[in-house]
């Protein structure tokens, strides 16, 4: 049996899991999200992914659940999945090590109100932004959120903790003007947040596409042979096929801007006739509308 094939999946409720292998404390006895559970057997970690439903964008947050701590990458976004999130982490009965913060977008770190006692570390340009603009952005949002406990910049390259080999990268202008992806080579596992969103519309906010596509080819060309692919929003996916979905889904929004003139209801119904079955269509308006106040490609 290939690895890819040894995890549990998707626990609404996740008691159920905890109750048939033994191997934590009680989680949870109801979720709204979900949990996915990634173990290829290597002894040293497992992954677990929470996901927030999809009519709240599907937001991810992982934990990487090592022999006697945790590592997590990002926080959540509305606080009640945020707190849910954290029961979940707390249920496993280790403690957080740190948290990596992939990029800049609030949707993944408004949830910090629920981690203000973790170490958060992310890139450089994304703690400046934070620090810089957070308040102001908590404040127009109006909504439960805290600035990350921040306690420094991520280190690129390879690092080892709890004998799990962690590899940072950094990726820019693509979704977000900084992106952190964590490669995780003993799990074959590739967290890559926001640049990949699985099963949903795509922000695209940023309006940087042909950027994006060649960072999503690059990823695709170097990890080709992992088989756990962690994205922001949604599912995570067991083949590189995911990736090709969002180069087909930013190639298709490239046309969709070109031909409408800067019209963001033409462009809406270009992508939601071209991809009727995504879910979290509530991007596409969002996302597009940022795009054409502030023009970054499509001039």
């Amino acid at each position: 049996m290939s690895h890819k094939f040894k995890f549990s999946i998707i626990m609404a409720i996740a008691v159920l899991f905890f109750l048939s292998t033994g191997a934590f404390a009680a989680a949870p006895a109801k979720m709204a999200g979900k949990v996915f559970i990634y173990d290829n057997g290597n002894g040293i970690a497992r992954i677990h992914t929470y996901m927030a439903p999809f009519k709240a964008a599907a937001n991810t947050s992982h934990v990487i659940e090592l022999k006697d701590k945790l590592v997590l990458v990002d926080m959540q976004f509305v606080e009640a999945f945020a707190k849910e999130f954290r029961a979940y982490v707390d249920s496993l009965g280790k403690p957080v090590d740190r948290i990596y913060l992939s990029h800049e977008h609030p949707d993944h770190w408004f949830g910090s109100i629920a981690f203000q006692d973790a170490k958060v570390y992310a890139l450089e340009g994304v703690i400046g932004f934070v620090k810089k603009i957070g308040p102001a952005i908590i404040k127009k949002k109006g909504k439960p959120a805290a600035i990350p406990n921040f306690a420094g910049t991520v280190k690129l390259g390879t690092e080892k903790i709890g004998g799990l080999t962690f590899e940072f990268s950094q990726f820019q202008n693509s979704e977000s003007g900084n992106a952190l992806v964590i490669a995780l080579p003993e799990l074959k596992t590739l967290i890559v947040q926001d640049l990949i969103y699985s099963n949903c519309h795509l922000y695209m906010g940023h309006d940087s596409f042909n950027v994006w596509i060649s960072t999503l080819e690059k990823l695709k060309a170097q990890y080709k042979d992992y088989e756990w692919f962690l994205g922001g929003h949604g599912e995570p996916a067991t083949t590189t096929a995911v990736i090709d979905n969002n180069i087909v889904y930013l190639n298709e929004a490239n046309k969709a801007f070109d031909m409408a003139g800067g019209d963001l209801n033409k462009i809406k119904e270009y992508l939601f006739k071209r991809f009727p079955d995504l879910k979290a269509q509530f991007f596409v308006p969002f996302s597009v509308g940022i795009a054409l106040k502030k023009p970054n490609q499509h001039k």
